[in-house]
């Protein structure tokens, strides 16, 4: 499935063609369900119940367009957390666990968005200090209406042509970098992963 997979990714195979090399992987999944519901291990038998529940969500990416087969993009952010929490014990306090959170989202967000995390974090003790606004983890207006007219020219295949750089210039900006007329490949992300910190032992 995956080799079908990665062939969708990289253009070399059509989504309806996907489709349909897919259906007999989904037939066999199905069935190899169905059977695992009546074996004799009662944890087993009920996660394949459960599964067979929620079977339709399983092959949400075959028919979805912009859905992954799996949870990598969730689980890397969370990686760095994890690494962190078992070199260092996890936290001795509220405040701690609040700061962890809170720094750790706002690298990751920055980094999603391929800004410097040193230059906010200056930015935003600058503003601490002088009482001001702090500088917003969100993509400034130009970098979403570069991400949005990128997703249209992806969604329709059309060739857009940019009258204007919009004022966001970097070597970051995708459109930016492939010139003033051409098709825009790529999306911008922002999400802002952020799970409970807590020296406790995992289960």
């Amino acid at each position: 499935m995956f080799a079908l997979w990665h062939r969708i990714r990289d253009g070399t195979l059509s989504r309806p063609d996907f489709q349909s090399a897919v259906q007999p992987i989904q037939a066999q999944v199905h069935a190899l369900l169905q059977e695992g519901t009546t074996l004799a291990q009662p944890k087993t038998a009920a996660t394949c119940a459960n599964l067979l529940k929620l079977e339709p969500a399983l092959w949400t990416f075959v028919a979805l367009e912009g859905v992954e087969p799996t949870n990598n993009d969730a689980e890397r952010p969370l990686r760095r957390a994890v690494l962190w929490r078992r070199r260092s014990f996890g936290t001795q306090s509220a405040s701690g666990s609040q700061f962890v959170a809170r720094i750790l989202t706002t690298v990751t967000t920055l980094q999603m968005q391929h800004r410097n995390v040193l230059d906010y974090l200056t930015a935003a003790c600058e503003a601490q200090i002088r009482g001001t606004e702090a500088p917003s983890l969100l993509p400034g207006q130009a970098a979403l209406a570069t991400a949005t007219t990128m997703a249209f020219a992806n969604a329709t295949g059309l060739t857009v042509e940019l009258a204007y750089y919009p004022p966001y210039h970097s070597k970051y900006n995708r459109a930016s970098a492939a010139g003033p007329c051409s098709k825009s490949t790529g999306t911008v992300a922002c999400r802002l992963p952020c799970r409970p910190w807590s020296s406790a032992p995992r289960p």
